[in-house]
């Protein structure tokens, strides 16, 4: 467990950026699928409440959540805040060890808060819903090797009954976003009469959450994914080599058709690595109900 000093209350958060580059080299191995990053579990109180046994009115309690690191990259600007109907116990509200905004990979951290129950009349039992949520910055890396064989060289496999060489199986690290690179593309056949091809990339949100572009002064700007894209061996010709933004909301997948120049178009059998790191900033949301009212007596 890393630990940085920071206000927790205010973080600055970057906007996520999809970064394309490609290489000569290639690339083995399966994939590594899965979804990643901050799991939230455990939203408890230290006195249990119900209607029948409320917290009393103006009593003490914490409320605290575990989350772990489930995913392939340190989470980063770690943030605990409580939404919904936390204003009404603002009273004494503060988060404990509020300098731990840094968990690694496999680790679990503990965010309690001191709180005290609002004052209600003695008559009256109400129950708050208290949502905490949870911000972090994340990142997810991808591989994919993209094969360009010559025209002439397939039709020499094909009149030979040889095999054509196919691209690889994209590989990408866990995190609440996922990658695909060209998963539709077997390999790409190379001609001087056609020297721009299409690459599509897709980027899913399948962690439960929202990406969440900035936080500040309590307002976040939520969905929008600022993505940047480049090219080295092969060359954007669209607007994929330009920083754009995107919707992402919580599920949904968006597709970028990324048209790419190929230097050498007298290729024969040639593999290019495409590699794609996203950088963002992540919630998660857990609730809990909390019971306020005149004091049982036991």
């Amino acid at each position: 467990m890393k630990k940085k000093a920071g206000n927790m209350k205010l973080i600055a958060l970057l906007p996520i950026v999809l970064v394309l580059l490609i290489s000569g080299c290639s690339s083995g191995g399966g994939p590594t699928l899965g979804v990643g990053g901050l799991s939230v579990s455990n939203f408890r109180s230290d006195v249990q409440s119900s209607s029948a046994k409320p917290i009393a009115s103006d009593e003490a309690f914490i409320l605290s959540l575990d989350v772990k690191n489930d995913g392939d990259r340190s989470a980063k600007s770690v943030s605990v805040v409580l939404q919904r109907d936390a204003g009404q116990f603002s009273s004494g509200q503060t988060l404990r060890d509020s300098s731990v905004s840094e968990v690694a990979v496999g680790d679990s951290h503990t965010y309690t808060f001191d709180l005290k129950a609002p004052k209600l009349p003695n008559d009256l039992v109400k129950s708050y819903t208290v949502v905490g949520r949870v911000y972090y910055g994340y990142e997810t890396d991808a591989v994919k090797t993209i094969q360009l064989v010559g025209k002439d060289e397939v039709k020499r496999r094909i009149d030979n009954n040889q095999p054509i060489p196919l691209s690889g199986t994209v590989q990408y690290t866990k995190g609440p976003l996922t990658v695909d690179v060209g998963s539709n593309i077997d390999y790409v056949r190379v001609s001087q009469q056609k020297k721009v091809y299409q690459v599509p990339i897709t980027v899913t949100n399948s962690g439960g959450g929202v990406v969440a572009q900035e936080q500040l002064f309590g307002s976040t700007r939520d969905y929008l994914v600022d993505v940047k894209i480049t090219g080295a061996s092969l060359i954007p010709t669209n607007s994929c080599g330009q920083q754009k933004t995107v919707k992402l909301e919580q599920g949904q997948s968006k597709t970028m058709l990324c048209e790419f120049s190929i230097d050498n178009t007298n290729t024969i059998d040639e593999t290019k690595t495409v590699q794609v790191n996203l950088q963002y900033n992540y919630y998660r949301d857990i609730e809990t109900t909390v019971w306020v009212g005149q004091k049982t007596n036991e």
